[in-house]
């Protein structure tokens, strides 16, 4: 009988365990490399928010603007684009155009790809960590989340050089960001 316990026990762990896994592993997360996107010009500015919609964080003290330059069009989101550009201080930024520039191209290279952020899982702040709007070169910070704070988790951004940033939302005082993280400091449920 005891050997028949112990025999049903370990079955009752192995299954929970290959259940768990299951439920981890059954989202996956799109990746955005940092290599992947379309160039393109467009023949205006464009405000530059850090979501796809108005209401969404601004930065540059709710100035941030794209102002005409070739820029990286990581792809398009409903009816907003997610693009990267250089700023004049030798820093960089992604976040959301209007996807109407498309009606304004003065010139593209490549076709832009659609994006899906559909599979979103619940991520946490294992530390105060660093939220950015710029992975790719400075890493400069947009607000700092504080340790344990919940947030959604969108997808995996891929640097040149191998670096993994976490992309989310979060809620925060001054309204709802999007931003990238360091991968290494996401915990999950």
């Amino acid at each position: 009988m005891k050997k028949y316990l112990i025999c049903l026990l370990l079955a009752l762990l192995l299954t929970g365990c290959a259940v768990c896994a299951a439920q981890a592993d059954s989202v996956v997360l799109p990746v955005i490399k940092e290599t992947e996107f379309a160039v393109a010009t467009f023949d205006q500015p464009y405000n530059v928010y850090s979501g796809p919609g108005i209401d969404y964080y601004r930065a540059n003290s709710g100035k941030a603007q794209y102002g005409g330059k070739d820029c990286r069009v990581y792809g398009q989101l409903g009816d907003w684009l997610l693009i990267g550009y250089k700023l004049s201080d030798g820093n960089f930024r992604v976040g959301y155009i209007s996807a109407d520039a498309l009606n304004h191209v003065k010139s593209m290279r490549r076709t832009v790809a659609q994006l899906n952020f559909d599979a979103v899982v619940i991520g946490y702040a294992d530390d105060k960590c660093r939220l950015t709007d710029d992975p790719v070169l400075n890493n400069k910070t947009l607000y700092t989340i504080p340790q344990g704070t919940a947030f959604s988790v969108l997808a995996t951004f891929v640097t040149e050089g191998g670096r993994e940033f976490t992309y989310l939302e979060v809620s925060t005082p001054d309204g709802v960001m999007r931003g990238f993280v360091l991968g290494s400091h996401v915990n999950y449920p």
